[in-house]
């Protein structure tokens, strides 16, 4: 077990009604902990407590999807992450957004996990994710590959500044497909060239292999295998419900996993890749979670075969859509 007193723990993001029970759960459960506020500059931090507060320019978001009223707030997280790790002091960082809380130090348990390498380990040690938004492309029929969840991560000081020491997303990354011919799968109403979530791993995954991926959407068999390879050869998936950590702005228990991994997926595809095993128990759940899926596309064929014979006509022979 790792000592509390060798870890530095990043809140990052803005100040909201979260932030200061964010801050108290880190307190009372790591109580030796550095603890390291990340924020921007203006943001009302008085009657918080912390360690060390970094204050940074807000970068800003730009418009990635019609009508949504949302914002690609990609850069935002990477400076506020990538500036709090930087201040930390301690040898292992757990960065947490400002609207998570903390019930106990179980996630310290899996590091370490699952040890062995590959040729596309890019880390000196593999770090912690969680399967809230890492989504899996074998269980779903959008298959988005390289998503990780940002909810949380924990490992090495120098492996977490290598993840986010990248350069920042510009105005054409967001708006891609606003300009550019439109990709053809699913919703012409967004406009990303890549989700948030894959656009951070993607650009520490092309510090060392080379990922063609032209849209989220984006999938093909040699593509899978690799995304599979890079996320069992970088990080030890855990369930958050069972980690000690919980998000306060949307509980994990109000959140759909059906094309999430489990940490049961992760044991199945670590063993299958890194030490060329299956064992019964893991592939026992892997396999039902398949056909549960293929179940699903089954009866989706089933009651709406002109929408899915139309889907793949279009996937199929690259049907173009008109520009936005």
């Amino acid at each position: 077990m790792i000592s509390f007193q060798d870890i530095s723990v990043v809140v990052q993001g803005p100040i909201s009604e979260y932030t200061e029970q964010t801050l108290q759960s880190v307190r009372k459960i790591l109580p030796e902990a550095e603890l390291i506020l990340s924020t921007w500059k203006g943001s009302d931090i008085k009657n918080l407590e912390y360690d060390i507060a970094v204050l940074s320019n807000d970068p800003g978001g730009y418009e990635f999807c019609l009508d949504c009223g949302q914002l690609y707030n990609v850069n935002r997280l990477i400076v506020s992450t990538f500036e709090g790790i930087k201040r930390a002091n301690k040898p292992y960082v757990l960065k947490l957004r400002s609207d998570m809380e903390l019930h106990s130090s179980e996630f310290l348990n899996f590091f370490g996990f699952c040890p062995v390498k590959t040729e596309y380990s890019f880390l000196n040690q593999k770090i912690l994710i969680g399967n809230i938004y890492t989504r899996n492309p074998h269980f779903s029929e959008k298959k988005i590959l390289f998503h990780i969840g940002d909810f949380f991560y924990f490992g090495q000081k120098e492996d977490l500044l290598t993840i986010f020491d990248i350069r920042l997303a510009t105005q054409n990354i967001a708006s891609y497909f606003k300009i550019h011919e439109p990709f053809i799968e699913y919703n012409t109403k967004i406009f990303c060239k890549y989700f948030p979530e894959q656009f951070i791993w993607l650009s520490f995954v092309q510090k060392y292999h080379s990922v063609d991926l032209k849209h989220p959407f984006d999938s093909n068999k040699k593509l899978i295998e690799l995304h599979d390879k890079i996320l069992v050869s970088n990080t030890i998936l855990i369930d958050l419900e069972k980690s000690g950590i919980d998000s306060l702005k949307y509980p994990f228990d109000t959140i759909s996993k059906s094309d999430l991994y489990s940490h049961l997926d992760y044991l199945f595809l670590y063993n299958k890749i890194c030490n060329n095993i299956i064992y019964f128990s893991s592939f026992l759940h892997y396999s039902s979670r398949k056909t549960v899926y293929l179940f699903k596309k089954l009866y989706h064929w089933q009651k709406f075969p002109e929408r899915t014979i139309r889907n793949f006509m279009k996937q199929k022979f690259d049907l173009r859509k008109k520009k936005i």
